[in-house]
């Protein structure tokens, strides 16, 4: 896999993790995120397998959240 690839999976898990949050806010506090956030550049196989394991906790965990709300 080239490294563009991995910059695109840690790119990728980041907009996920933050678009769960954002539905977590918007149920709770009916507000929405909002704002620029920079793009990760040069990324390890090694970092794009963490940002995807974290993405899809976080992303697990919203979901759970919001199914017990």
């Amino acid at each position: 896999m080239a490294e563009k690839e991995y910059d695109n999976a840690v790119m990728s898990a980041i907009h996920s993790a933050i678009n769960s949050l954002d539905a977590l806010t918007t149920a709770y506090l009916n507000k929405r995120a909002s704002g620029a956030h920079p793009d990760p550049d040069l990324m390890s196989k090694e970092d794009a397998e963490k940002a995807v394991k974290w993405s899809e906790r976080i992303f697990v965990k919203s979901v759970e959240k919001l199914e017990t709300r």
